[in-house]
């Protein structure tokens, strides 16, 4: 099974940010690149397992960045990954760093262990996810021509669909072999004491026949009850009781 990733993108980051509402015009399309690996699983292993207990719930969407070298005021360097995890019950948000040494010219080594911190946002209990289906139509599909390249996501999804997320973060992969290919587009929009939260998926019997498929979605639209901060250290896990340590808005 192949596996991409959408470009253009800055380096390191499969993160595209919205800047505005969508215009009334046909959904464009996403260009891919080959991956090894996609959406959360970019999130190195280490930290994925060490924070399993904090993913609790039915797990709705979630997205990471590809790790990326860093450099601190002292001349030093670190890796840093950050990710989200939205379920029904909570949005996990999520910053890795791991130390790191130089060993010549632009290469580096690791020289510690990563170490996560982040918060946990607690829906009220008893939610439930709303799931609909798409399908697009009008505009340049219908006369046979090619829908333009898009280098935001969401514009991808039909506008109504996009329009509650935009000003948020946003992710898409596709995933195809002979006979099959699905297209998956995530989105996480979180202003104040509110979380937004998209999964949406097309299937359909090649890369081609995914642009007369319909997407099928689902979305939360949740309060944020309580926030709980999260550290990792040699000490295993601390968590921080005032929501106001607690950084609240991963919004663009």
């Amino acid at each position: 099974m192949m596996a991409t990733t959408p470009v253009p993108r800055p380096p390191g980051s499969i993160s595209l940010r919205s800047g505005g509402l969508p215009a009334n015009k046909t959904p464009g399309i996403i260009e891919y690149v080959p991956a090894e690996v996609l959406g959360f699983e970019k999130l190195p292993v280490f930290l994925r397992h060490s924070l399993r207990q904090l993913l609790v719930g039915k797990e709705i969407a979630a997205d990471a960045e590809s790790p990326v070298t860093r450099r601190q005021p002292d001349g030093t360097y670190y890796q840093f990954a950050c990710a989200w995890w939205a379920s029904n019950e909570c949005l996990v948000v999520i910053e890795g760093r791991q130390p790191l040494m130089r060993v010549g010219g632009r290469r580096f080594t690791p020289s510690g262990e990563w170490s996560a911190s982040g918060t946990v946002n607690c829906f009220p209990p008893g939610l439930v996810a709303t799931p609909s289906r798409w399908r697009l139509d009008g505009g340049a599909a219908a006369e046979g021509t090619k829908p333009p390249s898009t280098k935001d996501v969401l514009d991808a999804l039909p506008p109504a669909l996009a329009a509650p997320l935009m000003g948020g973060i946003s992710g898409a992969w596709l995933r195809y072999r002979p006979g099959w290919a699905v297209e998956t587009i995530v989105a996480l929009r979180q202003v104040n004491d509110r979380a937004k939260v998209l999964m949406a998926e097309r299937e359909g019997k090649s890369r081609r026949s995914l642009s007369s498929s319909e997407w099928r979605a689902t979305t939360l639209d949740s309060p944020i009850v309580t926030v709980r901060g999260f550290s990792t250290g040699l000490r295993g896990w601390v968590e921080l009781t005032d929501a106001n340590t607690s950084r609240r808005s991963v919004s663009g």
